[in-house]
């Protein structure tokens, strides 16, 4: 938020220096393009709950998103029936929004201008530094919500699992929930539920802005800079998931086929010839019209390929 009031102060200060006018009309298109991109995100997530879609849109138009969405995050909110994605994964299209149609874009606007100007401004300098800093928490605090979620912990702890476990943290966890229930296990009130929350997330940021970059697990280091090829990396992905992550390995069909097909034959072939059946009798919820229709005729059983109307005339993609 402070790095779009920065931006917005910077386009006033543009439209009011003669020459400038140029820069100040690119930052307001930056502006108003980033706020279009979120507010459409929010369409996509809540266009069948149009209360919460306006409720959204508010907040985006005040510049109150990136609270909004963090608050989601950290209290745990979870995927309702009419979303699209999870809170998770609408926080970080906002985000990436945020950086590439407006923060960093917006800089690069400011630096020119700065250098090309006959006075160097103090605000114009702090501006740019807000907009930097406000890059670098955005990136750094997304890598950490992906990493610290259970559910990718679950799902991937060979590739999430960099921040560590910090016994300070559960400590002072253990310790405010200690005080708020006496011994006997009854609410004694010594501190609400709003307080605790309250003291934990600012425990955890300031805790997060002070050394978590330097206590990175050093084997994920692998995980930020990598020589391998997206199929390469998805096939490390799929050997390593369990034989109860049928959900986690689906989404490989996502991919485009070039990346699964070069792996051969021994791999996801097997897995849903193997399987194919139990999925029809489960019908678990990604197991959709969609996925199915995504997955190569000969990866499917040919008692079920028989059954699907689907399948008459389809050819593998």
């Amino acid at each position: 938020m402070v790095d779009l009031i920065t931006d917005i102060y910077m386009t006033v200060q543009f439209f009011t220096t003669e020459g400038q006018e140029g820069y100040g009309r690119i930052n307001a298109w930056l502006i108003g393009l980033t706020i279009f991109g979120q507010i459409l995100v929010s369409y996509l997530q809540n266009r069948k709950k149009l209360s919460v879609f306006f409720q959204d849109a508010f907040f985006t138009l005040i510049g109150f998103r990136p609270g909004l969405d963090a608050y989601r995050v950290r209290s745990g909110s979870e995927q309702e029936d009419h979303h699209v994605f999870t809170p998770l994964a609408e926080m970080t299209w906002c985000k990436c929004i945020e950086m590439v149609l407006e923060a960093i874009p917006a800089s690069i606007v400011q630096v020119y201008a700065l250098l090309l100007a006959k006075e160097k401004r103090v605000d114009a300098l702090v501006s740019i530094i807000i907009s930097a800093a406000t890059i670098a928490f955005s990136s750094s605090m997304l890598s950490y919500d992906w990493d610290t979620s259970p559910a990718n912990r679950n799902a991937l702890p060979f590739f999430y699992g960099f921040v560590p476990d910090k016994a300070l943290t559960s400590f002072v966890s253990a310790r405010l929930y200690s005080d708020h229930y006496d011994e006997g296990g009854e609410d004694t009130t010594k501190v609400s539920d709003d307080t605790l929350k309250a003291i934990l997330a600012s425990l955890y940021s300031v805790w997060f802005i002070s050394g978590v970059v330097f206590m990175i697990k050093r084997e994920y280091l692998h995980t930020f800079i990598s020589l391998e090829t997206e199929s390469d990396k998805e096939k490390r992905f799929f050997v390593n998931l369990r034989d109860d992550q049928d959900e986690a390995k689906s989404s490989m069909f996502s991919c485009h086929p070039d990346v699964y097909k070069s792996w051969g034959d021994e791999l996801m072939k097997p897995w849903t010839l193997e399987n194919w059946s139990r999925w029809e009798e489960e019908k678990p919820a990604w197991f959709t019209d969609t996925w199915i229709e995504s997955v190569p005729n000969n990866y499917i059983p040919y008692d079920w390929r028989v059954k699907y109307n689907k399948t008459k005339g389809r050819v593998d993609p």
